[in-house]
C-alpha cells in the first residue's frame, strides 16, 4: 500500500511539473513567472497530504516533501535562468534575462589597446580619473555633486556587460555613425557600442541627462 502511494504522488507530481515547465518555455521570459492555480493546488496537496494519516506516515512523507520542495526552486531558477533572446545587436550578443540583459561576444577586432579615446571636451564640472590595463582602460568623470560618467574601452572579447532592465527602456540609435544600443532609466542610463574595432560602454549615474549622454558619446574621440 505504501509504494502504491509514493507512485500516485511521484505520477502526480511528474505531471504537473512536465505541465507547468512546458507553460514557462513558452511564455516570454522577460516577465516573472506566475505558477499557475492548479499547480500551486496540486503542490499544496502532495505537501499537506491526508490530516488523518499517523505520524510515523507523516515522517515517511518528509523526505519526499523535501525532493518537491527543491524541484519547485530548480525550476523557478530555470525560468529566470533561461534567455528568452539571443541576438546580435550593435556589434555584440544580447542576451534577455528575466531581471537584466546581458552584452556578450563584442565583435572586437583589436587584441590590444592602440589609439585611447575619451570625452572631448570634458562636460563642464566634471573632472577625470584614468584606470588603463592591458586589455581594458577605464575612464571615470565626477563632478562636486557625485554625477559621474564612466566610459569604458576594451578589447577583451571575453567581457560581459550585465545592464538591469527592471525600471528603464532600451533602443537602438546611431550616434555620429555609431550604432548604439542603450538603456534610459530615472536610475541612470548606458550605451553599448563597436568602434574602430574596439567595445564601448558608457554608463552615466541618475542626473545626467539624456541628452548630455548623448552628446558625450557624440565627442568622444582619440
Amino acid at each position: 500500500m505504501m509504494e502504491n502511494n509514493k507512485q500516485i504522488i511521484a505520477d502526480a507530481y511528474g505531471k504537473a511539473m512536465d505541465a507547468e515547465y512546458d507553460a514557462i518555455l513558452a511564455e516570454d521570459e522577460t516577465e516573472p513567472h506566475q505558477f499557475s492555480e492548479r499547480f500551486e493546488e496540486k503542490m499544496n496537496d502532495l505537501i499537506n497530504g491526508d490530516a488523518s494519516e499517523k505520524k510515523g506516515a507523516s515522517r515517511r512523507r518528509l523526505r519526499p516533501i523535501w525532493l518537491i520542495a527543491a524541484a519547485v526552486l530548480l525550476l523557478a531558477a530555470t525560468a529566470c535562468a533561461v534567455p528568452s533572446i539571443r541576438k546580435s545587436i550593435a556589434g555584440f550578443f544580447v542576451k534577455m534575462f528575466g531581471d537584466h540583459v546581458e552584452y556578450t561576444d563584442p565583435d572586437i577586432t583589436k587584441d590590444r589597446i592602440e589609439e585611447e579615446y575619451e570625452l572631448v571636451p570634458i562636460p563642464e564640472g566634471f573632472e577625470l580619473n584614468t584606470e588603463s590595463g592591458s586589455k581594458t582602460r577605464t575612464l571615470r568623470y565626477e563632478d562636486d555633486k557625485g554625477r559621474y560618467i564612466i566610459l569604458i574601452q576594451t578589447v577583451d572579447t571575453e567581457i560581459q556587460l550585465s545592464v538591469d532592465n527592471e525600471e528603464g527602456e532600451f533602443s537602438e540609435q546611431t550616434i555620429a555613425n555609431k550604432s548604439c544600443r542603450m538603456y534610459i532609466s530615472d536610475d541612470g542610463s548606458q550605451a553599448s557600442w563597436i568602434e574602430n574595432g574596439y567595445f564601448f560602454s558608457m554608463t552615466c549615474s541618475a542626473g545626467v541627462d539624456i541628452t548630455n549622454m548623448i552628446e558625450c558619446v557624440r565627442t568622444i574621440d582619440e
